[in-house]
């Protein structure tokens, strides 16, 4: 899940770089800010942004008290439906080694002993 998260922050900070390049090119620079342009795409697609980058980046606001709430209750909910998929998968695994168990026994039903 982290790992997803700094890959989204690295493209929104080279969708924020390309705008700024953009802005560059219609002022009269095209030829000069399509190459470092392509460099810092490499550099964002290996998870270390680069020095320009860093300046260029904008800052992100701070959230606010309902994204915060809503965030936490859709980390939540899909919390939630992972730990449903699991119990429903170790449920399914339970049921079939209690089935081996059982044909297994009712098999070697002599090697049983009487208690």
């Amino acid at each position: 899940v982290e790992g997803s998260r700094q890959c989204v922050k690295t493209l929104e900070k080279n969708q924020g770089c390309a705008a700024d390049s953009d802005d560059a090119n219609n002022a009269g620079a095209s030829t000069a800010t399509t190459a470092p342009a392509e460099d810092d795409a490499d550099e964002g697609a290996g998870g270390r942004p680069g020095r320009e980058e860093e300046e260029h980046a904008p800052r992100r606001k701070a959230p606010t008290v309902e994204e915060v709430a809503a965030a936490a209750v859709k980390r939540s909910i899909a919390q939630r439906n992972n730990n449903h998929k699991v119990l429903q998968r170790l449920n399914a695994e339970i049921l079939s080694h209690q089935q081996n168990v059982r044909s297994i026994l009712q098999a070697n039903r002599p090697l049983i002993p009487e208690v």
